[in-house]
């Protein structure tokens, strides 16, 4: 099948040739560029007929000069020397029937003359297309049942081949953004082309062990460079996309635009078109799951999708955060969170331990169960400075924000060698430490820092300190 169609190719080649360039000139020429084309040669007329659609400048109809008993150029079909073709129609919320696919290593003309779109249509004495019907059944007349085919059929004469359509219905898959002037765009980035009836969540997510999962993580349907969470029947995600909505069919709708004056105008249209809005975060973010637990580093991007038990995992605590975490009202629990005791630096006359170090990022909706944060002694006891011990952050940054977090039965484990007075540990909860350790420098007053501490469901006023 390749090679002949290969062979097709070339022979329809030379005939577009010699045609767009006749064509071409034409447009250049004199007063009368199609006498001059049909005096050498040119004596045949195709008409291409849109039938209700456009061929890219609102006009319903456009025509080539073809030689007699000659091949027609396919509509999309672009010819390599010119770059000339006759363009494809559209039409809304329609499809030509017969479009065909290439499969891929062909190239893009192979679909253009291998269309099944266009009949050989029966014409009256003003050279319109004949249609007969009433409303959505009108349909043009046509002369053959068998589309026209632009590989083997031949032009003897003026004809008219009229494009055939079939309605599709779509589900069109949007999001909203916010443009360089501020106004808020509407961008397509997916569509499925479907039945009345048909329903679109299924084919918006992923299944496990053959069961439809409604969950972000499982969303099939993704934005470049963000993060998908889920889909609403409206912009302002007040109308949730149920799992059982369906397509309605064709149906009625109100837009409002903005008229020459400025003034919004509110019309009725028809349309086949359904347009489901995503909500999502700007950026990427990694789905935080039982089946997908990752260490943190410190510009991490987290979301959390489920309670996630940490059981048996051992994260190094960061020196500075300033990542973002979503924990949507979920709970992380049991996780150990590690910090070895250092050296100070040079300059330093202490050294900081706590799980994000300097708090520079968000942490918002997430509870911390039973998390350990755990000093490990590395060095012996002749350490100079005081190793201080923190749970959340030894510091606030100008963009820390914690908020709705709460810590369930934490505990800070300081691996302490004796009880000499060289002690290597000092507990910060005193004059200058926010809620008794927690941090030890207050963010700014700017900042919403809201967090609960609890032990056993009682709210409490410290976080437990054991001393191993």
């Amino acid at each position: 099948m390749k090679k002949t169609l290969k062979r097709v190719l070339i022979a329809s080649t030379v005939m577009v040739t010699a045609l767009t360039a006749g064509l071409l000139t034409a447009c250049a020429a004199g007063s009368d560029p199609e006498a001059n084309k049909k005096k050498e040669g040119y004596s045949c007329t195709v008409t291409y007929d849109a039938n209700g659609g456009t061929f890219g400048s609102n006009s319903a109809r456009t025509y080539a000069l073809v030689k007699e008993n000659s091949l027609t150029p396919a509509p999309g079909y672009v010819d390599g020397k010119t770059q000339a073709s006759v363009k494809v129609p559209t039409r809304r919320d329609h499809q030509l029937v017969g479009e065909a696919k290439s499969d891929g290593d062909e190239e893009t003309n192979d679909e253009a003359i291998l269309t099944k779109s266009w009949f050989l249509a029966k014409t009256d004495e003003e050279g319109n297309v004949v249609y007969e019907g009433e409303g959505e059944e009108r349909a043009p007349v046509l002369l053959s049942e068998d589309p026209w085919n632009f590989t083997t059929d031949r032009v003897t004469g003026d004809i008219t081949l009229v494009a055939v359509w079939k309605e599709v219905f779509r589900f069109s898959i949007c999001y909203v953004e916010k443009a360089e002037d501020g106004t808020m765009v509407e961008k397509e980035y997916r569509s499925f082309t479907v039945e009345p009836g048909d329903k679109i969540v299924p084919k918006l997510y992923k299944k496990k062990d053959g069961e439809l999962v409604r969950r972000a993580d499982y969303i099939s349907a993704t934005i470049s460079n963000n993060t998908c969470l889920d889909f609403y029947l409206d912009a302002e995600f007040k109308t949730y996309l149920e799992n059982d909505y369906v397509h309605p069919g064709r149906r009625n709708i109100e837009v409002t635009e903005k008229n020459e004056q400025g003034e919004d105008v509110t019309t009725t249209v028809a349309t086949n078109t359904v347009t489901v809005y995503a909500k999502y975060l700007p950026g990427r973010y990694q789905f935080i799951s039982n089946d997908n637990i990752r260490s943190l580093t410190g510009a991490d991007k987290w979301y959390f999708v489920e309670d996630v038990d940490m059981t048996g995992k051992e994260f190094e605590s960061v020196s500075k955060f300033t990542g973002d975490i979503w924990g949507n009202g979920f709970t992380m629990k049991n996780l150990t969170v590690t910090s070895k005791v250092a050296k100070p630096g040079a300059g330093q006359s202490y050294k900081a331990h706590s799980i994000f170090g300097e708090m520079d990022g968000t942490v918002k909706d997430l509870t911390f169960e039973n998390v350990t944060m755990k000093v490990a002694t590395a060095y012996g006891t002749e350490i100079p400075g005081e190793q201080r011990i923190n749970f959340i952050a030894y510091k606030f940054g100008k963009n820390g924000l914690l908020s709705n977090v709460t810590l369930q039965d934490c505990k800070i484990v300081a691996d302490v060698l004796d009880d000499s007075a060289n002690r290597l540990f000092t507990y910060l909860t005193g004059e200058g430490s926010a809620a008794n350790g927690l941090w030890w420098e207050a963010p700014a007053k700017a900042q919403l820092v809201n967090f609960t501490m609890k032990a056993n469901d009682a709210v409490v006023e410290n976080i437990q300190v054991v001393e191993e």
